[in-house]
């Protein structure tokens, strides 16, 4: 399980890497990154994967799971429990193997479009997600999708 992690802020930086997952938020999208080449780390301590928020970019405007892009971001460390017992982030991200968290200072470019149905399932989630919030509005919906796509 162990994957490195940042140990400092950086960014801006480039970043380049597969696009495994994306999901909707209020504002935008969030997307997961694996593969990855990052601006100024060498690839023995590069993270595994990255999680960027991306403001004002809704999930219909991102290229397809399994495309290789690139995106400008500025990058932090998996965060430490606020308080003594509260919720540990990090230990949550090694366990997910994300060893960053990010924004996204502008839309992604694309590399390199897919060539594989390798990401068929997580396709076929999005494609169900999308179905169920058009049809159930607001934060019934999401909800809704979340829990019938998991």
């Amino acid at each position: 399980m162990a994957s490195p992690m940042l140990e400092r802020k950086i960014g801006p930086v480039e970043v380049t890497g597969m696009l495994m997952g994306r999901e909707a938020r209020e504002q935008g999208s969030r997307i997961l990154l694996g593969q990855l080449e990052i601006e100024g780390i060498q690839a023995e301590r590069t993270p595994k994967r990255i999680r960027i928020n991306l403001h004002r970019v809704p999930v219909p405007a991102l290229p397809p799971i399994g495309s290789r892009i690139r995106i400008l971001a500025n990058l932090l460390p998996p965060a430490e429990p606020v308080a003594p017992g509260g919720f540990d982030f990090r230990r949550q991200a090694f366990f997910e193997q994300i060893g960053a968290y990010g924004q996204g200072l502008r839309p992604p470019e694309i590399v390199v479009l897919p060539v594989s149905s390798g990401f068929w399932a997580e396709r076929w989630r999005e494609y169900l997600s999308e179905k169920i919030v058009t049809r159930i509005t607001g934060p019934e919906g999401a909800i809704a999708a979340a829990l019938m796509t998991g």
